[in-house]
């Protein structure tokens, strides 16, 4: 049996430039001071350092991605959330009355309908978009409910099918013998 991390690719390629360059962010020397350095080592002044979009066509756009203030809930049915990798969980919570009860009303709806809350767009605002899908989950007892929400950077895809039919039986498989070793002493 064989196995390999999935790999995912981002939804929104994105890479920091500066000079016309993409740069990475490092940490140098004991002190760990940060500095950002293209692939030739060369540093570049944090001023012209901006966040960009890599578009399928290689173009890059600069961009600015902000902290998600307000979720956008779209339900969706609940298997959708299986064709996506997990990045991580959130809880979801409101604060107020008002907040609790819209949560509380989108939970029992989702739970109700056998939906999911599927979430566009979503960012911590660190240069990553991801996908989100909310998950009603009620207390055993009914009293209490949390909203789980599932972070996905990008869609699964499949690379390692296999026949779903039989594969060679051993009386079909040549018969293979162990190699004869000569005397050596």
């Amino acid at each position: 049996v064989r196995y390999e991390t999935e790999k995912v690719d981002p939804l929104i390629k994105t890479a920091y430039m500066a000079d016309g360059k993409i740069v990475t962010k490092k940490f140098i020397g004991p002190k760990k001071r940060v500095a950002w350095v293209d692939e030739e080592g060369k540093e570049h002044d944090k001023s012209k350092v901006q966040l960009v979009q890599i578009l399928d066509d290689g173009r890059m756009i600069p961009i600015k991605i902000e902290k998600t203030k307000t979720i956008e809930v779209e339900a969706v049915p609940a298997k959708v959330i299986d064709e996506f990798h997990p990045y991580s969980f959130l809880e979801i919570w409101g604060e107020e009355d008002e907040d609790i009860d819209a949560l509380r009303d989108l939970a029992f709806e989702l739970k109700t309908r056998g939906m999911v809350g599927a979430v566009k767009k979503f960012s911590h605002g660190q240069g990553k978009i991801y996908v989100g899908f909310i998950k009603p989950i009620i207390s055993k007892d009914g009293k209490s409910f949390v909203l789980e929400m599932m972070l996905s950077e990008n869609k699964k895809k499949h690379r390692r099918w296999m026949p779903t039919e039989k594969a060679l039986s051993k009386a079909g498989k040549p018969k293979v013998e162990e190699p004869v070793v000569p005397d050596l002493w």
